[in-house]
C-alpha cells in the first residue's frame, strides 16, 4: 500500500496510527511517521485513486504535514501521532492528534496543508488516539484515557457544540483492552448502524501468546442515548455477527 521511507525523511520501519479519508474522489491517508535523524515523530499525508491504494507523498516539497516545532509546548518526542481527520458538514476538513495533550488544526481544501493554527484542545484525562467524528449537530472525540488509578488506557470521550469547543467530559465508554496497555480506537456509520473499532494484544502468533505489540482488531456495536451520549460499550469476544 506504502512504505514509510516513499517519505524522504522517514525510517523504513516505523509508521502507524493511520486514517483514510476520502474527498472529491481522492483518498487521503494521514499516517504517523519516525524522524531518520532525530528522536521525533512527524504527521505526513499520502494520496491515492483509490482506498487500497497505491499511495503517493501528496505533498511534493517532502516536508512533513504536522512536526513538533508546530506543536504548542511540547515537550516530548510522542507529542505529534495519532492523526485523525473528519470533514465537516461545509467541508471544512479538520485534524486532531497528540499523545499527553490533544491537538487541532483546520485543513485547508487540498488536504495536505493546514489553514489555522495548532490548538491545544483541552480534553479530560486524555493519552492519546483520539478520533474526531460528527454525529447530528454534536461533535465526539473519542480518545484513550489515562485517568489516576487507571491503568492500562480505557477509552473515553467528550463532545461539543462547536468543533473549536468548548468540549464536555462524557467519561468511560469501554475497559482497557485485553492483553495490552494501549487500546485506539475508529467509530464508523455503515449501512445506517455505528461501529466501534479497535485493537487488543490477543494476537497469538506461532503459540506464543498476544502482547501490547502483537494487535488484533476488534469490532462492536456502538449505539447512543436519546441525549447523544454514547452507551458503555463492553469488550467482547463475538465480533459483528450480523
Amino acid at each position: 500500500m506504502l512504505r514509510s521511507d516513499a517519505f524522504p525523511y522517514a525510517t523504513s520501519n516505523g509508521a502507524w496510527a493511520g486514517q483514510v479519508v476520502e474527498k472529491g474522489g481522492k483518498y487521503y491517508f494521514y499516517v504517523t511517521l519516525d524522524w531518520k535523524t532525530k528522536r521525533e515523530h512527524a504527521i505526513d499525508v499520502a494520496v491515492s485513486d483509490s482506498p487500497t491504494g497505491p499511495f503517493v507523498p501528496a505533498r511534493k516539497d517532502g516536508t512533513p504535514l504536522i512536526t513538533d516545532d508546530m506543536t504548542p509546548d511540547s515537550h516530548r518526542p510522542n507529542a505529534d501521532i495519532d492523526p485523525t481527520v473528519m470533514i465537516d458538514d461545509d467541508g471544512t476538513p479538520w485534524i486532531a492528534w497528540g499523545n499527553g495533550d490533544c491537538y487541532m488544526a483546520k485543513l485547508k481544501p487540498n488536504m495536505i496543508e493546514l489553514d489555522s493554527e495548532v490548538k491545544k484542545v483541552p480534553m479530560r484525562n486524555f493519552s492519546e488516539g483520539p478520533w474526531l467524528f460528527k454525529r447530528k449537530k454534536l461533535y465526539y472525540m473519542v480518545y484513550a484515557a489515562d485517568a489516576p488509578g487507571v491503568q492500562p488506557e480505557q477509552m473515553a470521550y467528550s463532545t461539543a457544540e462547536n468543533i473549536e469547543g468548548p468540549w464536555t467530559y462524557r467519561g468511560f465508554i469501554s475497559t482497557s483492552a485485553n492483553h495490552g496497555f494501549t487500546i485506539h480506537p475508529s467509530v464508523i456509520k455503515f449501512k445506517g448502524k455505528w461501529y466501534y473499532i479497535y485493537h487488543d494484544g490477543s494476537y497469538n502468533l506461532n503459540g506464543a501468546p498476544g502482547g501490547d505489540c502483537r494487535r488484533r482488531v476488534c469490532a462492536e456495536y456502538l449505539h447512543f442515548n436519546s441525549d447523544g451520549t454514547i452507551r458503555f460499550i463492553p469488550l467482547t469476544q463475538e465480533g459483528l455477527s450480523k
